[in-house]
């Protein structure tokens, strides 16, 4: 007798891929607002860049750091 069709594979590989990309992407995002902020350091707008971070990062750091936390 046949069973459902067996969707482990796939969605293993799709939340890996989700996973790859969100973790990258964040890694830029990161990159992106320290090089923001050194730039800013030294031009003497360095509060304002902190702020600007956290903005950023309020709107999609930590929220999806926790999905990709509790995807490993």
């Amino acid at each position: 007798m046949l069973g459902p069709p067996d969707c482990s594979l796939h969605s293993v590989s799709t939340i890996t891929m989700a996973r790859t990309h969100l973790s990258s992407s964040m890694e830029h995002r990161g990159r992106r607002v320290r090089q923001l902020c050194r730039t800013r350091a030294a031009s003497g707008k360095f509060s304002a860049s902190i702020r600007q971070a956290r903005r950023d990062n309020a709107g999609m750091g930590y929220e999806d750091e926790h999905l990709v936390t509790g995807l490993n």
